[in-house]
């Protein structure tokens, strides 16, 4: 999204409100689509987000769920059209500039997504996910100081997010602040003694801070767990000893 584009929208959030009076056959027509795009049925549900649309030319669930029928059969201009339409008209809404995030991200452009994200943060602070993707979209681009400082807010929001808690522990990981990251995992294990990838990220980072009996043993209740991590354990929890 260029800045100009970028300038207008924001502009167009100043200026004006946007009222909408909701169409009862459109809302149907647009949850009917949604249906139908849930169970890959792709045609019926563009032919409901059509007719949606043809009754309220600025439905919201319409538009976006228009755009990922264009993103499933390649029609990335169209897609990413929808979507700019759909922010320019509620600039206001969080879920607008969210989806154009997961547009940029499927695209592999973080750096778009993450300003999207964060939009979609600054419409709705208390939108975990929209937090968890930010930070996800700076873990890819490498912004590892901004993606712990993203997590950390997302669990002041939901303080059990096993999710922000394995991202998070990877991120200070990567910045070489590997009892905190132990930490994170060790609480990941109490909360959940049956998650096997929370262990066996307990293991990785134990075996980073030469803890070799402590990650031997994470390895392996790893691998009880989940029989799929057995072919990682000669590589990785075994190697050191040789």
């Amino acid at each position: 999204m260029n800045k100009k584009l970028e300038k207008s929208i924001q502009k167009d959030s100043k200026s004006k409100l946007v009222f909408r009076k909701q169409n009862p056959e459109a809302q149907r027509l647009a949850e009917e689509g949604k249906r139908n795009a849930e169970r890959g049925a792709w045609e019926d549900a563009e032919r409901a987000y059509s007719e949606a649309l043809e009754l309220d030319p600025y439905h919201p669930l319409a538009m976006t769920g228009l755009s990922q029928v264009f993103m499933e059969r390649g029609d990335v201009e169209g897609a990413e059209k929808m979507l700019i339409d759909a922010v320019r008209r509620y600039p206001n809404a969080a879920q607008a500039w969210y989806n154009m995030g997961i547009f940029y991200w499927k695209m592999n452009n973080f750096e778009e997504a993450l300003t999207c994200f964060h939009t979609a943060t600054v419409r709705k602070p208390d939108w975990a996910l929209a937090w968890l993707s930010g930070g996800l979209a700076q873990m890819e681009l490498g912004k590892y100081e901004g993606a712990e400082a993203t997590f950390r807010k997302l669990l002041e929001l939901e303080p059990d997010n096993t999710t922000g808690m394995f991202k998070l522990g990877e991120t200070l990981d990567e910045l070489g602040r590997l009892p905190e990251a132990e930490e994170l995992f060790r609480r990941i294990v109490d909360l959940q003694p049956d998650n096997a990838l929370g262990w066996w990220n307990l293991g990785v980072c134990q075996y980073h801070g030469e803890q070799w009996d402590e990650a031997d043993s994470s390895f392996l209740k790893a691998a009880s767990l989940d029989p799929s991590f057995n072919d990682q354990l000669t590589g990785v929890g075994y190697e050191y000893k040789e």
